[in-house]
C-alpha cells in the first residue's frame, strides 16, 4: 500500500507541474502582448502573436491585440481576419464586431460593414 501511495503522490506531482506550465505560458503570452499594446510596438506585436498563435496559445484577448495591431499598421485585411476568426467563435464579441465593422468599411466592403454594424 505504501508503494502504491509514493507512486500516485508522484504522478500528481508531475501533473500538476505540467498544468502549471500551460498556464503561466498562457499568462506570459497575455503580459507581453499587452506590454507591446501598450508601448505602441505593433510591428513586434504581430510578429511575437503570430509565433503565439502558432505554438499553440491562442484566445481572444491575444487576437484582438494582434488585430488591432494590423489595424494600426494599416493592413486591413490581415486585421479583418482576425477579427472574424474571433467572431467565428463568439459571435457576441462586441469589439471584434466593431472592428470588422470599420475594417470592412476602410475596405469598402459596405455589405459586409453594414452587416457587422446591425
Amino acid at each position: 500500500m505504501g508503494k502504491i501511495k509514493y507512486i500516485l503522490t508522484i504522478v500528481f506531482i508531475l501533473l500538476a507541474g505540467s498544468i502549471k506550465a500551460q498556464v503561466s505560458t498562457m499568462q506570459v503570452a497575455d503580459s507581453t502582448s499587452t506590454g507591446l499594446y501598450n508601448s505602441g510596438d505593433w510591428k513586434e506585436l504581430i510578429v511575437f502573436g503570430n509565433q503565439s498563435v502558432k505554438s499553440g496559445i491562442d484566445f481572444p484577448g491575444l487576437r484582438l491585440k494582434i488585430a488591432y495591431a494590423y489595424m494600426m499598421s494599416g493592413n486591413f485585411k490581415l486585421a479583418l481576419k482576425n477579427y472574424d476568426d474571433i467572431l467565428a467563435n463568439d459571435s457576441y464579441n462586441e469589439t471584434a464586431r466593431f472592428y470588422a465593422y470599420l475594417c470592412n468599411s476602410y475596405l469598402n466592403n459596405d455589405l459586409a460593414a453594414s452587416y457587422n454594424a446591425g
